[in-house]
């Protein structure tokens, strides 16, 4: 049934106009220098890049800001700070996170501009503890990168679309927890960004810093002086802001509505020169989401199986070192009881699983995109019901701690059946702590890619008897994965490895190979 659309709220208005200054600064000047480097050795750098990737479970739209902060890291380390700008800005397009010919060279000098303001905000300190997570060096670094990354490639889109979720959820809200409302603003628009695009830490850091200082993009001596003298502070406060009670309720809230969002945004950006037309014509806006929804379905199967292919590729590798460093020689020389079944077990099965639970994920049906169609227009239009969050339940002493022991059992039960199973199939101690281990990684793995592909469901869930029972065995091993991927997060031996080890090294060598086939090219030309 097609609609009459009579009024579009500021939010969308603004989204429009983000889309549309997108577009055009796509367009390329013929008339503007642009940056142009040789490129005949990239390949081997887009292949590292991709491989080191893949071994590194971060979101796809993250890629490009993450990749600034590790070459930032290099390069600071060595506190050489010599065409810092140029030397980055090659480096990403020679890794094809930037396109070439395209980059306006001006970009340099005003990037070099950034590098000033961070440097005199940290006081020109030689960032020798960069590599020290908590340190404050390493802190702004990772604002940096974000502010770096945004320069480089402006979101318009990415904010606006993030502000048009936050209008549209600030109106709409109903938090029973007592919460201030300036609280309530920051808190929103927190869960607006972590639900939809699911940025990181670092990027929420500067979204916050930006926030707190709007100025800070074009900031003078005195403003650098000023937050200089409280970045620690600073730095306390957005760490607050980012860890809220309320963080986890708000985004498990958000992210039910996140398919209409990032369906409207996708509508909008596809071709904002028509969406003010298409937003005001019965009938045609809703073709649109309906073409949209198909595209973005297969994009999301598309995205599930590269999800698949990424995990399998991490769980292979890590499961193929820990074989060779732990496994194979306690059994072999320790125990003196080695089985290659359950070896084998232990390589086939995690990425077998992965597999199976996240092809078995199912694309959205007709009655979806019925929902969404009715969602979107009260979205556009600022309709629709108050969305209810439920005030957090206190429980007392002693039910806290009936609960809190039923579930030790159930965790109990959930591995004590799974021990007892690898024990008739002869695992050894050793061989059953690396397939529970495995086990508890697969598992969050396959959760959050099905989360994902599953963000654009917007029809209620299913339920029934089966489900629930599969819920009630699965949820000690879900978060027995999440506790462990929490706490080994920075412990990835690969990322060490090709960070610390081989990409120093590697790159070091690719720009001696590119000097030297352009050295080999001139002498060419000469003949």
């Amino acid at each position: 049934m097609g609609y009459q659309i009579m009024t579009i709220t500021q939010p969308i208005q603004s989204l429009v106009q983000a889309a549309l200054q997108e577009s055009r600064e796509k367009e390329i000047d013929p008339n503007e220098p642009k940056i142009s480097i040789t490129t005949r050795a990239s390949k081997a750098t887009f292949v590292y890049e991709r491989m080191r990737n893949s071994v590194d479970y971060k979101e796809e739209h993250l890629v490009r800001r993450n990749a600034i902060e590790r070459i930032l890291r290099r390069m600071l380390a060595s506190d050489n700070r010599e065409d810092l700008a140029e030397n980055l800005i090659n480096e990403l397009i020679h890794a094809r996170y930037l396109p070439n010919d395209i980059i306006p060279q001006r970009k340099i000098g005003e990037l070099e501009k950034i590098f000033e303001k961070y440097f005199a905000l940290l006081g020109l300190a030689p960032l020798k503890d960069i590599h020290n997570t908590q340190s404050l060096s390493s802190w702004t670094l990772g604002i940096m990168a974000t502010e770096i990354d945004e320069f480089l490639v402006p979101p318009h889109l990415m904010h606006a679309s993030i502000n048009t979720m936050y209008e549209y959820m600030q109106s709409k809200l109903h938090i029973e927890d007592e919460i201030s409302l300036q609280e309530r603003h920051k808190q929103v628009y927190i869960a607006s960004s972590r639900s939809l695009y699911k940025n990181d830490e670092d990027t929420l850091k500067y979204h916050l810093f930006i926030t707190y200082y709007p100025e800070w993009p074009s900031a003078d001596k005195n403003l650098i002086k000023k937050i200089g003298a409280h970045l620690q502070d600073i730095r306390s406060q957005i760490d607050t802001d980012l860890n809220h009670p309320l963080k986890e309720k708000l985004t498990t809230t958000f992210r039910k509505h996140v398919g209409y969002f990032s369906v409207l945004s996708e509508i909008i950006s596809h071709n904002p020169g028509n969406a003010w037309s298409d937003l005001h014509i019965p009938n045609q806006f809703e073709t649109r989401i309906q073409e949209i929804c198909k595209k973005k379905y297969l994009e999301s199967r598309a995205a599930l199986h590269r999800g698949i292919t990424r995990s399998i590729i991490y769980l292979v590798l890590t499961k193929f070192l820990i074989a060779i460093i732990l496994e194979i020689p306690i059994e072999y020389f320790i125990l003196q009881d080695f089985d290659y079944i359950p070896l084998l077990i232990n390589l086939i099965f995690p990425p077998s699983l992965l597999a199976v639970i996240a092809l078995s994920t199912k694309l959205p049906d007709d009655e979806n995109t019925k929902q969404m169609i009715a969602g979107i227009s009260n979205i556009i239009e600022g309709k629709g019901d108050i969305i209810q969050m439920r005030k957090t339940k206190q429980r007392g002493f002693i039910m806290q701690t009936i609960f809190v022991l039923s579930y030790g059992i159930l965790f109990l039960l959930s591995f004590g059946v799974l021990i007892y199973i690898l024990q008739l199939l002869n695992f050894s101690i050793i061989g059953i702590l690396i397939f529970l281990f495995f086990l508890s990684l697969v598992s969050l793995f396959a959760y959050r890619i099905r989360l994902t592909n599953q963000e654009l469901i917007v029809t209620p869930p299913k339920k029934g008897i089966i489900r629930g029972l599969w819920s009630f065995f699965t949820i000690p091993v879900l978060h027995a994965g999440k506790w462990m991927s929490t706490r080994f997060a920075k412990i990835n031996v690969f990322i060490f490895v090709l960070d610390f080890v081989i990409e120093a090294p590697f790159k070091a060598f690719i720009k001696i190979i590119e000097e030297w086939m352009n050295y080999v090219h001139e002498k060419k030309e000469e003949i």
